[in-house]
């Protein structure tokens, strides 16, 4: 039987497997994270009150046709779409594509969602098309922890190009080229201690918005990022 996508993975990342063990790469992977042209390498996490429903009914929120990860966000605050393997230093690069009332957001370093989301148990950069009354919930904020360098805005249906690099305890973030974040969780008591390896999920948080070109590069020279 031929080895499925996701056993190529874990062969060629067990630097970036903390859970599974091995040695580390030579060099640089880079992933395309969509490219599976399908979901098998995504597990959608919805939240506790919606699990026994989305189970039964087999439901999901999320589309990938033609390189382009959809979402669904009718049902509004519904949960996460999580990468099925766990990286610790990357550099992330995609474009995000919404509108009025859409709402998301990037999470990273997170364990597997079971009762505190992502953005309490390890990161999430806020991505909305809408102001916020707190600024560690605006956008390019790092959810409830810091909030963006300056005021940003998601340019409204159009592509916005999304980078975060995470090496060590050093956060950085940009939203179409422009330096957002720059945040080292030993900086603050209330981070210091949360993971520097997890998962990679999307948010659902309501609205229809689209990713695209969604690029990992598992880094394993931290000098040089």
């Amino acid at each position: 039987m031929a080895p499925s996508r996701r056993q190529l993975l874990r062969a060629i990342l067990p630097a970036a497997l903390p859970w599974v063990g091995g040695g580390q790469p030579r060099g640089p992977v880079e992933l395309d994270l969509l490219g599976a042209g399908d979901l098998r390498d995504w597990v959608e996490e919805f939240h506790p009150p919606l699990r026994e429903k989305a189970a039964r009914e087999r439901w999901s929120t999320f589309t990938l046709r033609d390189g382009v990860l959809r979402c669904d966000g009718s049902a509004g605050n519904v949960g996460f779409l999580r990468f099925a393997i766990a990286f610790c230093d990357f550099d992330l690069r995609f474009e995000i594509l919404g509108g009025a009332g859409c709402n998301n957001g990037i999470c990273f370093r997170a364990p597997i969602y079971e009762n505190q989301t992502p953005a309490h148990t390890g990161y999430e950069m806020q991505l909305m098309w809408s102001e916020a009354k707190d600024p560690v919930q605006a956008t390019g904020g790092l959810y409830s922890v810091i909030g963006p360098i300056a005021p940003v805005s998601l340019i409204p249906n159009q592509w916005n190009a999304i980078h975060v690099l995470a090496v060590g305890t050093r956060i950085r973030g940009w939203i179409n080229q422009t330096l957002v974040q720059d945040y080292d969780q030993n900086s603050s008591e209330d981070t210091r201690n949360r993971p520097r390896c997890g998962y990679l999920s999307v948010q659902n948080h309501g609205g229809d918005t689209a990713f695209r070109n969604m690029r990992l590069l598992v880094v394993t020279d931290p000098a040089a990022a």
